[in-house]
């Protein structure tokens, strides 16, 4: 926790304030997420982290039943892997968020010109082959 804010963790003082939290909204796998934060998404490994790895995935999944088909396994296993990956990342304090790194590609592709079509699409697109006698 931060020094000098009482016990309370940044995410508690942004939820008792209404701030946004600048995290994406989830559609689906919410269940997903919870199983990477039971299972840990990194483990110890000598001077520092390293992601969960198979053999951790495959023991959470036998003892809990959380997950049960392979995509959910390899899912989690990708999972761990950008957390850890985003976690050390975010060691460099001059690092943006994941969420901020995603909005600036975002608008370097809408701020990008789409090309315009070749004479031959355009033409293409305005006479329908069905068309042709």
């Amino acid at each position: 926790m931060p020094p000098g804010c009482g016990g309370e963790s940044r995410l508690e003082r942004a939820r008792r304030l209404r701030e946004p939290l600048g995290l994406p909204e989830l559609d689906g796998g919410q269940y997903l997420l919870e199983a990477m934060f039971r299972l840990g998404p990194t483990r110890s490994a000598g001077m520092g982290e390293a992601p969960a790895d198979w053999p951790e995935i495959d023991a959470f999944a036998r003892a809990t039943g959380r997950i049960s088909e392979p995509w959910e396994a390899e899912a989690l296993f990708d999972m761990c892997r950008a957390y850890h990956a985003a976690r050390e990342a975010g060691t460099d304090p001059l690092a943006m968020s994941p969420v901020e790194i995603e909005a600036e590609a975002a608008a370097e592709a809408a701020a990008k010109p789409t090309p315009s079509p070749s004479p031959a699409a355009a033409v293409a697109a305005l006479w329908p082959l069905h068309s042709i006698p």
